[in-house]
């Protein structure tokens, strides 16, 4: 946006009319996308309000009269003056690169897992991975453990009602624990190497997640995010 407001104030007579246009567009673009509202409103009711007028009797070739350009500029300025004050009023947080990229944790959360697991994840497990993420990405640790952890049960759960038989209820309480043991005595039980790892998990992190004992530094959450990926990895594989 600074590049092409820069543009914006250094027009010339040899600036081409449809240039000046495209480099006010994305000025506009950025308004709106970074919600600078009344800048926006000010930008709209100067600067594009000229270039409308401009656009009735100007090809895409054409260049602007010094009149024209002394018009434009004025307005530019007016425009420019509000998304500086506007601009000193946000706020600005700076994301650090965390061991997955911040594009997957954002946006590409089903890129973490192995092909096709993410879609077979029960609809709140992909909400609490989604969430999870994004807390990582932030640096929210112990909200992104709490996510991970509930999401993880949540497969656990929905892997024992499927290789159970037809009309099957939920075990106990439907506690991790209960659908663990309840998975165990399955004939088509998962592997071993499932049970440990879930136990693991269970023991040494959704327990004490569960009671006031715990909180979680970011590194801490990713390991936890790869444990999890890896576990609900297993659980659609064994489905």
């Amino acid at each position: 946006m600074g590049q092409a407001f820069r543009v914006l104030q250094r027009i010339s007579p040899t600036s081409q009319f449809c240039f000046i246009k495209d480099e006010a567009d994305a000025v506009e673009s950025f308004l709106k996308e970074f919600n600078y509202r009344v800048s926006l409103g000010v930008f709209e009711n100067t600067v594009k309000k000229v270039l409308v007028e401009l656009s009735k009797s100007k090809s895409a070739k054409d260049m602007l009269s010094k009149d024209e350009i002394r018009k434009l500029s004025m307005q530019v300025m007016h425009s420019f003056e509000a998304i500086r004050v506007e601009a000193e009023q946000q706020k600005i947080y700076q994301i650090i690169e965390k061991r997955y990229s911040s594009d997957k944790l954002l946006n590409e959360v089903d890129s973490l897992f192995a092909e096709k697991v993410f879609r077979e994840l029960p609809e709140i497990a992909k909400y609490d991975f989604k969430e999870a993420c994004s807390c990582i990405l932030f640096e929210r640790s112990t909200a992104a453990a709490f996510h991970l952890l509930r999401g993880t049960e949540s497969v656990i759960g929905d892997l024992y009602m499927r290789l159970a038989s037809a009309g099957a209820t939920k075990p106990g309480n439907g506690t991790w624990g209960d659908f663990e043991s309840a998975l165990k005595a399955l004939p088509n039980k998962p592997s071993d190497e499932f049970f440990e790892q879930s136990r693991h998990i269970r023991k040494n992190f959704r327990n004490p997640t569960q009671h006031p004992d715990k909180k979680y530094d970011i590194d801490e959450a990713q390991d936890l995010l790869n444990l999890c990926i890896d576990l609900s990895n297993r659980a659609i594989r064994n489905k």
